[in-house]
């Protein structure tokens, strides 16, 4: 995924509190494509597509990621992602698990792997605006 947080935290320097800002950046969890990568090889190159959701092995990776940043108390002061529906996916699921009903999430359509997607030879730049609002209603 591609994602960023802050997380501000007070800090004793010089006996003065300062607020430290943090940007995080999360990798998407693993996607259709990267499972049949991994796992169908011999499938791979005609059964791949341009912009896949993620595998049961992502959620449940992703899911582990919102935990720990969770129990670690990071606070999302913004969260961004590409447009890509792995990345909004894995996006969804760490805010509703971290976030707090006042996160939301950003897309930036220029947060993504140069070239978008390459599907024979042709590039994909992800979701349109008007899909992504169907997967996050309450996104930017």
């Amino acid at each position: 995924v591609s994602a960023a947080a802050q997380d501000v935290q007070k800090r004793q320097i010089h006996g003065r509190k300062k607020n430290i800002m943090y940007a995080i950046i999360i990798r998407h969890g693993e996607s259709q494509n990267n499972f049949l990568e991994i796992n169908k090889p011999e499938d791979y190159e005609n059964c791949r597509t341009a912009d896949p959701d993620l595998s049961a092995k992502g959620m449940q990776d992703i899911t582990r990621v919102g935990e720990m940043i969770k129990a670690k108390g990071i606070h999302f002061e913004k969260f961004y992602s590409s447009p890509f529906l792995r990345a909004l996916e894995s996006s969804k699921l760490i805010v509703s698990i971290a976030g707090d009903k006042t996160t939301e999430i950003e897309i930036m359509i220029e947060l993504h792997e140069f070239g978008g997607c390459n599907i024979n030879g042709h590039s994909c730049p992800g979701l349109k605006r008007s899909d992504a609002e169907k997967i996050i209603p309450s996104m930017k």
